[in-house]
């Protein structure tokens, strides 16, 4: 293989060939499309994306979605990365795998090893219990109500127990019906319809609620259900019982004692199996459910948080022994089930399914997988601690809403219930004026809730996305319809909470429920506009608010740098989180509070929440002002900013931090024109970056630019000058330096390259392996990668879902000790200025991953670099350094760099977004703050003098 191809035979040229779903080529080659889409496949209706944004009926996402606030998972909850994570490296083996052995040898090999990792986890690796999978829970009680009525016999009656608080289609697998319009084989069917073979099967539906709506006691559900299995029978009846552990309000029933009656009374007569899909429950309980022969139904989408949908079904030893031996016609289900689904045990059954491969349904799986293990690997003490102290902070914070009204919880005694004898899904009802909302109105907020962008117009407290449990049918005290919503603890609320530093542990804790909190105040704010509004239109929809209107003043904010070096010293910025909540619920906040609210949450890792609550506050005001330490300052800076994540403008605030120069920052955003006149100042400097996102402000800025009345440093063409593919025009060709070319390329270029249709060079202008790539667009090191071949190449693409990336030529910038060391410069006013040195083992650097903190020998180095730098570094590359700032020309930039072997000057990225900070340990760093402050006095020397230029030029 000397011209460095791989020969993939499983894939080959796909190009000249029919499509045909037969053809292993093309299975595989369907495998490369985004992973969202994959794991959206193989299920019902449910999964389709419902809603513009591309969210499901259940505002949950097919990607990670790490700032949306989830509290959602008694209904549903979106992937989080580290189950995305884990299908995306699970769809790369099972592609392996494919290669080698075929598609569908290598796709049951997986699911086969699927079912022994569930097991092992849930503690049954020595068990001859045996899993069924599919692809929902209401699917996995089809395959329940089939087995039973393969054992029993045709006459059965199935009895549900909390009918009123399981999922909805219940009511129609109970029955042996079609649940939905559409089976997660693809098929059509007319729901409430008999599935053919499962016709004639009775139901009895028992309520947790007596007539009036309020729970039975223990003693009442206990007689319900013995009496109604007990008329059964006497009927002539065989019963199915599904017992419920956990209902939708966190209820079970009945009691173990009555489970224990039914079992050794009817053993014959009655098969046991538990609605446990919630999956609140223990590894113990499971167990003991199994023992006393019942099946199991759970899901991996509840409580452990996988994606929906994901069902199994467990089956004690001795009833799969009997159902392998047992000759039983489950032919009903095959518009639901695929023979994979079905234990390799049960040979004849397993021949009435096609081989359909469900990837859909089994990666979903293999996240939930990843959750589960996650879960487990948290040591089971602070599992217990953690339930417990979610949960009473969680029941605090609703009995402390004025409008939210807690419903009853079930505190379980029940065999082996470890960390889950704790509440974990708490229930309320919205009672703003001492009524209950009506099931409509709850429905709406519920949504309200939930919605990812907010009106320009709402309160602060609107811009989280915040999912919840959606409503369950609830009645008031008078015996009002209504709904109940649920704020519910899930696993991973837990595996994230869970570090070996328990202080760190703790205050993780504490953001949970600091989370909560924003979703109570953010209810109570919906409530609010609702009363408004009186139903006159949708409560979603608030009326405009003038809180922060009058954007011709500048609104003081405490400002990125000190909020930065607050999070970057370890002070927790939960309390001014709350303590500015609190103001923007009850309507004091300032805008400078608001938008200081905006960065604490992107500095929390809530990046959606704060760019959202931002654009909030950026449509209502858009001039701020940041501390200045001297009241009467000696120069007025107007810093032109862009509508962009808190990385996306000059960190200017860190330049001028405790210097007696005042700055302003102006946004400038879509539907607010810029200031005529403009606010007072001296010097104006653009800040906004070269990226995609701030277009619209270069672009504005670039229209009054001519007439600016000030000097305007930064000027907006020029910042366009740092786009990755311009850079290379504009800089190639300087002497003494190299810039490898940035090559625009597509997926679908980059997957023929895959499948040996071209090769890299053809489809990336001349551009050879080795290369490092990365997603159009992607900023911070995000999908950034080194090439060796295609076969990396493909394992990179079944990683990423991006449709476009560049590609340019990988240079290996190692010293002669093998280790890589990459510069970052400042250019100030033409001069250049050391930043820091990183020197780590492997090519892909950024400070803080190159260990330098630990390295004494680095840092000595790096101190070196700087005292030496005006006579060495910028020495040897005077030459590149002044031709670069010439072409680029930008008053203010930083350059990322290295030297090549052959000793140029190598340029990774110039832009004018980097920080230059002056945080780090002074002990640590001793030669940090000198070299820092030269870079703050050049830069305040620079205004002052552009400044002052124009002033003599106007006298």
């Amino acid at each position: 293989m000397s011209n460095g191809r791989i020969r993939l035979s499983a894939v080959g040229d796909l190009g000249s060939r029919t499509h045909r779903q037969d053809s292993p080529a093309v299975q595989l080659r369907d495998l490369f499309v985004p992973l969202h889409r994959l794991l959206m496949s193989d299920g019902d209706a449910r999964l389709a994306l419902a809603h513009p944004d591309g969210v499901n009926a259940y505002y949950c996402r097919p990607t990670p979605c790490a700032d949306t606030l989830e509290f959602s998972s008694s209904t549903a909850s979106s992937i989080s990365p580290r189950g995305y994570e884990a299908a995306g490296r699970a769809r790369g083996a099972l592609m392996q795998s494919a290669i080698q052995h075929g598609l569908d040898a290598a796709f049951e090999a997986r699911v086969e090893q699927l079912r022994h990792d569930l097991k092992a986890l849930l503690g049954l690796g020595a068990s001859a219990t045996e899993v069924v999978f599919s692809a929902s829970g209401t699917d996995a009680q089809l395959q329940a109500l089939g087995l039973t009525r393969a054992v029993l016999g045709e006459r059965l009656t199935t009895i549900i127990v909390g009918a009123d608080q399981t999922g909805s289609g219940t009511a129609h697998t109970a029955r042996g019906r079609h649940f939905g319009d559409l089976t997660s084989n693809g098929r059509a069917v007319a729901k409430g319809t008999p599935l053919a073979g499962l016709q004639s099967v009775g139901c009895v539906a028992l309520s947790l609620r007596n007539d009036a709506g309020h729970p039975l006691s223990d003693a009442e559900c206990d007689a319900q259900v013995l009496g109604a299995v007990t008329r059964a029978v006497a009927a002539g009846d065989r019963v199915l019982l599904q017992l419920m552990d956990c209902s939708k309000l966190g209820w079970r029933a009945p009691s173990d004692a009555v489970i224990d009656e039914i079992a050794a009374r009817w053993p014959a007569q009655v098969q046991l199996v538990v609605d446990a899909c919630q999956m609140r429950l223990s590894r113990r309980r499971i167990g003991w459910y199994l023992e006393r022969g019942a099946m199991v139904l759970l899901t991996g989408s509840k409580y452990f948080t996988g994606p929906a949908f994901s069902g199994a079904l467990l089956v004690p030893p001795m009833l799969s022994r009997t159902i392998a031996a047992t000759e039983a016609d489950l032919s009903a289900l095959q518009a639901y089930n695929v023979r994979s689904d079905w234990p390799t045990a049960w040979a004849a059954l397993r021949a009435q399914f096609a081989p359909r491969l469900k990837i859909g349904q089994w990666l979903r799986w293999e996240a939930a997988l990843e959750e589960i293990r996650g879960y487990y690997a948290v040591p089971e003490q602070f599992r217990r601690a953690a339930l417990r102290e979610l949960g009473a902070g969680i029941a605090r914070l609703i009995a402390a809403s004025p409008s939210l009204r807690p419903l009853p919880l079930q505190h379980r005694t029940g065999e082996g219930d470890d960390e889950m004898a704790w509440p974990t899904i708490f229930a309320f009802t919205l009672e703003p004026d001492g009524n209950p909302l009506a099931p409509e109105a709850c429905k709406a907020i519920h949504r309200g809730l939930a919605r990812v962008e907010a009106d320009p117009a709402d309160d602060l407290v609107t811009a989280a996305s915040c999912l919840i449990g959606q409503p369950v049918e609830w009645r008031g005290a008078a015996g009002q319809p209504t709904g109940a919503l649920r704020i519910c603890i899930g696993a991973r609320h837990v595996t994230d909470a869970w570090s070996a530093d328990a202080a760190l542990a703790r205050s993780n804790v504490q953001r949970q429920l600091a989370n909560v909190a924003t979703i109570v105040a953010r209810t109570e704010w919906l409530l609010r506009q609702h009363s408004e509004t009186a139903m006159s239109r949708d409560p979603m929809t608030p009326p405009p608010d003038d809180t922060m209107r009058g954007a011709t003043a500048a609104a003081d904010r405490i400002g990125f740098a000190r909020l930065t070096k607050m999070a970057f010293d370890g002070v927790s910025l939960l309390p001014l989180w709350q303590q500015l909540i609190d103001k923007v619920t009850n309507g004091t906040a300032s805008a400078g509070e608001g938008l200081d609210l905006s960065l604490i949450a992107q500095l929390l890792g809530q990046k959606a929440t704060g760019l959202a609550v931002q654009d909030e506050v950026l449509a209502l005001h858009q001039l701020f002002r940041s501390p200045c330490s001297a009241e009467q300052p000696r120069l007025r800076v107007l810093a032109l900013a862009a509508a962009i994540d808190m990385g996306g403008n000059t960190p200017i605030e860190f330049l001028l931090e405790n210097s007696d120069i005042e700055l302003t920052t102006l946004y400038v955003v879509p539907g607010a024109a810029i200031p005529d006149p403009l606010p007072e100042h001296d010097v104006a400097i653009v800040v906004a970056s070269d990226s995609e996102e701030c277009r619209h402000a270069l672009a504005e800025i670039a229209t009054r630019a001519p007439s600016w009345p000030r000097p305007l440093l930064n000027p907006p063409d020029r910042v366009a000058n740092l786009d990755r593919d311009k850079l290379y025009r504009l800089l190639n060709g300087i002497d003494g330096l190299d810039i490898p070319a940035t090559i625009a390329v597509s997926r679908a270029q980059l997957l023929e390259v895959v499948l040996l249709s071209q090769t890299l060079p053809e489809a990336a202008d001349g551009t050879d392996f080795p290369v490092i790539i990365r997603p159009r667009g992607s900023h911070a090191g995000v999908g950034l990668a080194k090439l060796d071949g295609p076969t990396e190449l493909a394992n990179y693409l079944i990683e990423r879902r991006e449709q476009d990336f560049f590609v340019s030529r990988f240079v290996d910038y190692s010293s002669e000790d093998g280790q890589f060391r990459k510069y970052r410069i400042a250019i100030a006013d033409g001069k250049a200025y050391a930043c820091h040195m990183a020197i780590a083992d492997q090519w892909n650097i950024w400070y803080l991953n190159a260990g330098m903190s630990e390295s004494e020998e680095k840092r000595q180095e790096e101190a070196t670099f700087m005292h030496t730098f005006d006579f060495g570094f910028a020495l040897r590359h005077r030459s590149a350094l002044a031709a670069m700032t010439e072409r680029v020309g930008l008053d203010y930039f930083m350059v990322d760099c290295a030297q090549t072997k052959s000793g140029d000057l190598l340029i990774f990225e110039a832009d004018n977004t980097a920080v230059v900070h002056n945080m780090d340990s002074p002990q640590l760093f001793p030669y940090k703050p000198p070299q820092m402050h030269k870079i703050f006095d050049a830069f305040a020397a620079m205004l002052q003098r552009r400044a002052q230029q124009h002033a003599d030029r106007a006298a």
